[in-house]
C-alpha cells in the first residue's frame, strides 16, 4: 500500500537537467512509494535543435528567451533550421490557418516522414513527455544563475532546488566553476525561504580515492565558499549511485555517459 508523503518538499525545482533523467528518476521513485504527486519544475538552459523543434509549439512547455539551442552531433539527428524566430502575431489570420492546415495535411499524408533523432535526443523527449504526463512543469531555457529572470519561476518559492553536474564548458584550471556555483546559490536564494535547501551533484572518480574527492570539492567546485557567501551552509554529503537514482544518466553536451560515482552536497 502506498503511503502519503509528509509534504515537506512543497515545490521542487530542477535546473541543468540535460536529458531530464535525474528528475524523472526522483519523481518515479517518489511515485512508487507515495500516492500524492510531487510539485516539480524541471528545466535546462541548453537545448538540442531536435528537442527544441519537437516542443516549440507545445503549450505544455514554457520556452524561455534565454535558451541556448545547439546542434547535436548525432549522425542520425535532425538539425534542420526550423526557424525559432518566427512570430505568428505578425501573420494574417489566413496565413495562420493555412499554416495549420498544411501542417495537418503533411502529418496525415506523410506519416513516414518523421524527422530522425539520435538516441540521446529521443531519450530526452521520452523523459520530458513522461514528466508532462506526471504533472511536472517543464521550462526550456532557464538559466540557473538567473532563476528570477523567468516569469514562470520569479514569483515562486522552492523548498528544494537541484543542480546535477553544474558546468560551464571551461577547463577547471580556469577556476570558473566556483564562480558558477556562487552565482547559482545567489540566484537560488531569491526563490527560497529560511531552512530551504539546494542540492548539487558533482562528479567524483572512485578510482582515485579521497584525493580526487577533496580536489573536486575544494578546488574544482569549491562547494563551501560560494554557498557560504550566499547564506548556505553544508549540511551533509551523500553518494549518488544507480541504487539511489535508478535510470539516471548524466548528459554531457552532445553525448550521454552513465555516472558511476557521484557526490551529493546538501546545503
Amino acid at each position: 500500500m502506498a503511503m502519503e508523503c509528509n509534504g515537506n518538499h512543497k515545490n521542487i525545482l530542477f535546473v541543468g537537467e540535460g536529458n531530464f533523467s535525474f528528475c524523472k528518476s526522483l519523481v518515479e521513485k517518489h511515485n512508487e512509494k507515495c500516492d500524492n504527486s510531487l510539485k516539480v519544475t524541471a528545466s535546462d538552459l541548453n537545448i538540442t535543435k531536435a528537442v527544441f523543434n519537437n516542443y516549440k509549439r507545445n503549450e505544455n512547455i514554457h520556452i524561455h528567451e534565454d535558451r541556448n539551442i545547439y546542434k547535436c552531433d548525432g549522425s542520425n539527428c535532425d538539425n534542420s533550421d526550423d526557424s525559432d524566430n518566427s512570430d505568428d502575431s505578425d501573420n494574417s489570420v489566413n496565413d495562420i490557418i493555412n499554416s495549420v492546415a498544411s501542417m495537418s495535411i503533411e502529418e496525415n499524408n506523410n506519416n513516414n516522414n518523421v524527422k530522425s533523432k539520435c538516441n540521446n535526443c529521443a531519450k530526452t523527449i521520452e523523459n520530458i513527455d513522461w514528466l508532462i504526463k506526471n504533472n511536472c512543469e517543464i521550462i526550456l531555457g532557464l538559466n540557473a544563475t538567473n532563476l528570477s529572470g523567468c516569469s514562470k519561476t520569479k514569483k515562486k518559492k522552492y523548498s528544494k532546488i537541484y543542480w546535477v553536474m553544474p558546468h560551464d564548458g571551461e577547463r577547471y584550471q580556469n577556476n570558473s566553476l566556483p564562480t558558477l556555483i556562487r552565482d547559482f546559490c545567489l540566484s537560488a536564494r531569491e526563490l527560497q525561504n529560511l531552512n530551504d535547501r539546494i542540492h548539487i551533484v558533482i562528479s567524483q572518480n572512485k578510482e582515485f580515492g579521497n584525493y580526487h574527492k577533496e580536489f573536486q570539492q575544494a578546488k574544482v567546485y569549491n562547494i563551501i565558499e560560494g554557498p557560504f557567501i550566499s547564506g548556505y551552509i553544508l549540511e551533509k554529503r551523500i553518494n549518488v549511485n544507480d541504487q539511489r537514482y535508478p535510470g539516471y544518466e548524466h548528459q554531457k553536451v552532445c553525448s550521454t555517459i552513465k555516472v558511476e560515482n557521484g557526490n551529493f552536497p546538501n546545503f
